[in-house]
């Protein structure tokens, strides 16, 4: 590779050997591109930063979305993700808008904090009960994950766990209903 070449197949050594943009040059950071994906850029800046960006259209706009660094993220690595982003791109999905609305997502606790508490409080008079077992069995596990995250698979393991007493103080003993 010659050092004016901006197009050429990626390599950790290639792609290590790369100068620091110049320091005299009009643009903060100097191009290149990937031969075996196109759309996969690195960008090397005047301080000899690099980070990889993936340039897409969708919806008839041009877009772009950071990867990662190199050299904390290897080609190989940084190929899968592109390439898994092409391929939602394909499907009419926007992996940046993704990423923005996934930053955007409450964590359970949030929700149960801001949506849940102020509802039950008003709506029930046992809301206490409630605030204690979200405390003593679901927060623990689930409330610094995004909200979108907690999947059915979770809350059943939740409830064999709550039974059983495993992995907590005490097993929860589920109200009775008098009569049946």
């Amino acid at each position: 590779m010659t050092t004016h070449q901006t197009r050429f197949k990626f390599t950790q050594a290639s792609l290590k050997a790369l100068p620091d943009n110049d320091s005299n040059a009009r643009s903060t950071d100097k191009e290149y591109s990937d031969k075996e994906i196109s759309n996969l850029k690195l960008l090397v800046g005047k301080s000899g930063q690099k980070r990889y960006l993936l340039r897409y259209s969708i919806h008839s706009k041009k877009r772009s979305i950071t990867l990662g660094n190199f050299p904390e993220i290897e080609v190989s690595d940084v190929r899968k993700i592109a390439r898994k982003h092409i391929t939602l791109i394909a499907s009419g999905i926007d992996p940046k808008q993704e990423r923005e609305n996934h930053k955007q997502m409450p964590t359970l606790d949030q929700f149960f904090n801001e949506s849940y508490f102020p509802f039950i409080k008003q709506k029930k008079r046992s809301f206490k009960h409630d605030v204690q077992r979200y405390t003593d069995y679901v927060s623990k596990r689930f409330g610094s994950t995004p909200y979108d995250e907690v999947k059915a698979i979770n809350i059943q393991r939740l409830q064999m766990g709550m039974l059983s007493g495993d992995g907590f103080i005490k097993a929860y003993a589920p109200q009775r209903v008098i009569g049946h």
